[in-house]
């Protein structure tokens, strides 16, 4: 292995890393706002609605997620390109459209 194929290895584990513990730390902060307004008051089973959970917090939480791999493969399509191995960052293309159909057509 490299150093350029284990710098781009460290690299994409970073983004991968980052992502992970921004979206766990978004959902903690929102699930906190949450016990801090309501979490004292016994819970009410029959009537729960998810809507009384902060869905900003939340839902950035989820998005952190979602976005994580997709800006791996992103940075893949560039750390492929400038080593030069097309073949790599074709491929690295073709799964950054696949992520983009099934984002845009809700697809799994």
């Amino acid at each position: 292995m490299s150093l350029d194929d284990r710098r781009m290895d460290e690299t994409i584990a970073g983004i991968l890393r980052f992502g992970v513990t921004a979206a766990a730390i978004l959902t903690v902060v929102g699930l906190v706002i949450y016990l801090k307004g309501s979490g004292a008051l016994p819970p009410e089973y029959a009537n729960f609605h998810a809507a009384k959970f902060p869905k900003g917090w939340l839902e950035a939480g989820i998005l952190m997620l979602i976005f994580t791999p997709v800006a791996r493969v992103i940075f893949s399509v560039y750390a492929f390109a400038r080593l030069k191995d097309f073949t790599y960052v074709a491929i690295c293309l073709i799964v950054l459209g696949l992520l983009g159909v099934g984002w845009f057509t809700g697809g799994a």
